[in-house]
This record gives structure tokens, sequence and C-alpha cells, in this order.
């Protein structure tokens, strides 16, 4: 049994299986798995991962799955899983030459069931070969369920280790057939839900930031899916950490709604988005955030609140050089938002 399963979904990423498999080569310790999951590409991804696959000095699976999403992917992923620990690595990214190695010195003297670490963001070229130096704590989930309301951004799942027997003593799982929010759901079910955690202040990942990145396209069903982390979600943390579900609906999702209208400011025209802001409720759902513990947050939640077109041109002027969002024609975000207030509205039937 190995130590460690990595589980990377791929999907159209002929370009960086290379890089990929390199980085797990070059790692200081081969007790692990890797296995890499084929999300239906259509380039040549799985061929050039078939036809390196062998010559590779650490075991490697391969899997190839119809089109079904990165959830799927990973989930399919986990049930291959044999390693004492499960991790997930983004086939864009990369991990420091010691990943496998901080895992074994850290797990032969702390018993934990989920270990944090931080990551780095940089650019395409590196490097990537600096190690990383044996750092760790005990902490609790508290701590890690306020760490992540109050900046989002933070952690993803690629910032863990994961005791796989214990992933799988309580179900956990991605939430499919969701494009979006699919990743807080499972950060904050296993926070939540989580006794013996670790964290680290060592950089373990490298989150690269890549020029001619994919345009984000601003899609009613970035709203559509908010459905996994309220109705869903919201329910869950009131059942497992009672005392923290309050902080999530008025600090998280609260954030969540501001980044939806940093985005929307790029997505429509300034005419679109005075009808947008009307018609999603966003300042009520903003209000929460005058109080939030980040500066930067409180100052352009009040900006937003007192002067919205200022807050509208700047965010334009900052997102040509912060973000990269296609232009959207409002009339499905109306379309949606109307028929959520008729539903609001609407008697309730027994």
């Amino acid at each position: 049994m190995p130590l460690l399963s990595i589980i990377v979904p791929i999907y159209n990423g002929e370009a960086y299986v290379e890089g990929l498999l390199n980085d797990f080569a070059r790692q200081t310790v081969k007790d692990f798995e890797l296995i890499v999951v084929d999300d239906g590409s259509t380039d040549g991804t799985y061929r050039e991962l078939d036809k390196r696959a062998a010559s590779q000095p650490y075991p490697i699976r391969i899997e190839r799955i119809a089109p079904s999403g990165v959830s799927a992917a990973r989930n399919r992923g986990l049930d291959l899983a044999r390693g004492t620990y499960v991790s997930f690595v983004d086939a864009d990214d990369h991990i420091v030459p010691n990943y496998v190695e901080f895992l074994r010195k850290v797990s032969a003297r702390a018993d934990f069931e989920l270990f944090v670490f931080q990551s780095k963001r940089t650019g395409p070229d590196g490097p990537f070969n600096k190690k990383a130096r044996l750092h760790y704590r005990r902490t609790n989930a508290p701590t890690m369920l306020h760490s992540l309301a109050v900046n989002p951004t933070q952690y993803g799942v690629y910032n863990l280790f994961i005791a796989r027997k214990y992933l799988n003593s309580r179900g956990f799982r991605f939430a499919e057939k969701f494009d979006y929010y699919e990743d807080y759901d499972f950060l904050f079910r296993l926070f939540a839900a989580v006794d013996r955690i670790r964290i680290s202040k060592s950089e373990l990942y490298y989150y690269v930031l890549r020029k001619g990145s994919a345009v984000a396209s601003y899609q009613v069903k970035r709203f559509e899916d908010m459905t996994l982390i309220n109705d869903l979600l919201v329910p869950y943390l009131q059942q497992i950490r009672p005392q923290f579900a309050g902080e999530y609906v008025n600090l998280f999702l609260p954030r969540i709604w501001w980044s939806l209208l940093w985005q929307s400011c790029l997505a429509f025209s300034h005419k679109d988005w005075k009808e947008f802001v009307e018609l999603s409720e966003v300042r009520d759902r903003l209000e929460p955030l005058k109080r939030h513990p980040n500066w930067k947050v409180r100052l352009s939640t009040v900006l937003f609140l007192q002067h919205p077109g200022m807050f509208f041109y700047l965010v334009r002027l900052l997102g040509r050089s912060r973000s990269r969002v296609t232009k959207t024609d409002l009339e499905p975000f109306a379309e949606y938002f109307l028929v959520k207030r008729e539903e609001a509205a609407a008697p309730w039937k027994y």
C-alpha cells in the first residue's frame, strides 16, 4: 500500500503531460501512486499519457471516463485510490520535489485525518525545484472554518493531504452535476466534520498563472449552482457545526456574491449592470460585508453601496489586468431572477 495516492483530473491537457509526469519523477520519495483521470479529452492527452506511463519511475494508473466534469473525475480517482492518504493536483500546476517526503516525515510524527499546507502563485516558468521546509502545528475545525469563510481563495482542494480511510468512512465525495462551487462544498463539509487536523505554513504546491488563459464566461449557471452552497450546504453546517452556521451565512455567502458582483461589472454594459444589480438584489446580500474582517472587502462594499457607478468604473479599470471575462447579454439573467422572485412570492402549496 503506497503512502499517498495523488489524483489528477485532466481534460485536453496534452501540453501539460510532460511537465506533470516530470514533477513526480523528481520526487525525493517515490512512496506514492499517481492516478490520472482523463475526463473525455478530445486532444492527444490520453495518447501522450499512455506513451509515457511505462517509462516513469513510479506507479501510474491512467483512467479514461466519458466527459463528466472535474468532480466526477476526482471521485473516480478516489474510488481507485489505495494510499494511506490522498491528495489532489491539477494537471497544469506543479508541486515541490519533497511533496511526498514531507508527508512521510509528518505522518511518522503526528496522527491526523487532515493536513493543510500552503500554495504559491507563480508564473509558468517557475522555478519549481525549491524544497519545502518541514513545519506543522495542531489546529481545529472552528479555526479552519473561520479562515475559509473570511478568505474563500485561501485554500483549495489542492492544499490537502487527507486520510483515505477517514474520507471513505464518512462517504466524502465531490458533488457532481455542478459546474461551480463543488470545491467549496467539499472543503466546508470536510473542515466541519474532521477532528484531527494539522496545518503548515510551508508551500508545497505551485498554482501556475498563465498568460492568455481561457477567458471566463459569466453564466447564469453560476447562480443556479449556488443551490449547492446555500440550500444543501447550510443545513449540513447547521447540524454539524451550528455555532459556525451564522458565520458562514454572514461572511462566506456574501463574499461569494461580492465576487459575482465584481465580475458582473466586466460582463455587462453599465446600463445592463444597473438592471442586474436591481434584479439580483445584490445590495441586500452585501450588507453584512460592511463588517467584514478584511478592510479591502469592507471598503469596496461601502463604495458599492454608496456610489455604485464609481464602483462599476473602478472595477472596469482594475479588471483589465486582473480578470478576463467575456461580455454577456443580460436577458438570461433577467429571466432567471424574475423566475426566482415569482417562486419566492408564490403561496405555499401543501
